[in-house]
């Protein structure tokens, strides 16, 4: 089992990074549903957050330390 300890967080606010030619800017919205919250402790972990597609299947939260999943994420990496 991968991410064995997890919170599960509803609705999270996270970072979201917009780059553009002139400007980046950042802001934090707040998301529907329940995610994940998980700490990678192994390589392992971090690959499989590596494969996940960022501000699709995970995000950073905006506040604390960690990543955030999408429940589908957690079942696809615990299937």
């Amino acid at each position: 089992m991968i991410f064995p300890i997890t919170q599960r967080i509803k609705q999270p606010t996270v970072i979201i990074a917009h780059r553009t030619q002139i400007a980046d800017s950042v802001r934090t919205v707040q998301l529907a549903g329940t995610y994940h919250l998980v700490m990678p402790s192994n390589a392992r972990e971090v690959l499989a957050l590596q494969m996940l597609e960022h501000q699709i299947d995970k995000f950073a939260p905006a506040e604390g330390n960690g990543v955030l999943i999408s429940e589908s994420a957690h079942r696809k990496l615990n299937a």
